[in-house]
């Protein structure tokens, strides 16, 4: 029997359960895999547009998200003290901590930094311009630093020591915290929505 030209072989991330898949999704279309029903693959619509969206908004976040203050708190005394993620970061070089603020500075500032650049200019790429062969070296570190974005792990953190600051005085949110939020729920949703397979077969050809 012959194969037809359309057919492809698709290995499952979760589970390797190796199965042929006849086209690639449509938009609004998923694939799951018939083991560990596991998402092998969703169409997008406009997936280039989305992308190029949700990095643009990324983007607009990542400022204020780290350099706004996130909280002000009142000291009992009439003490007013601000902080901001870059500022927290700061205080632990200052305090000799360099392995925390290197790896606080590294999954918090630089690797959602990285991610947002690289697929930003991948999605005008794959929008407006014909791949290169340099673009899979980019998308492949992208890949890689997506484990290490731990926004959520930062704010879960922030909110536990806020917690145990609520003694020392009255704090007040500012918009730093509202942005960092807002930048944790993009990355979050980008990297959920992100088809690695579908972004890696259109910088192929």
């Amino acid at each position: 029997m012959e194969r037809d030209p359309h057919d492809f072989m698709v290995i499952c991330p979760h589970c390797d359960l190796v199965m042929q898949m006849h086209e690639h999704c449509f938009a609004g279309q998923k694939a799951s895999c018939p083991r560990c029903h596991s998402k092998l693959e969703t169409g997008w619509v406009h997936s280039e547009t989305m992308l190029l969206l949700l990095t643009l908004t990324g983007l607009f976040f990542y400022i204020p998200a780290n350099f706004y203050p996130m909280m002000a708190v009142e000291m009992k005394a009439g003490m007013i003290t601000n902080a901001s993620v870059f500022d927290g970061i700061f205080h632990l070089f200052t305090k000799g901590q360099w392995f925390t603020a290197l790896l606080v500075f590294f999954c918090s500032m630089l690797t959602p930094a990285l991610i947002i650049f690289v697929l930003l200019y991948l999605s005008i790429t794959l929008k407006y311009m014909q791949p290169r062969r340099h673009h899979q070296e980019l998308f492949r570190v992208v890949c890689h630093l997506d484990s290490w974005v731990m926004l959520d792990v930062y704010l879960i953190s922030f909110c536990v020591a806020m917690f145990k600051m609520k003694d020392l005085g009255v704090l007040h949110p500012n918009w730093g915290l509202l942005a960092l939020i807002c930048l944790a729920v993009t990355m979050i949703y980008l990297m959920c929505q992100l088809d690695k397979r579908q972004i890696w077969e259109k910088l192929r050809h």
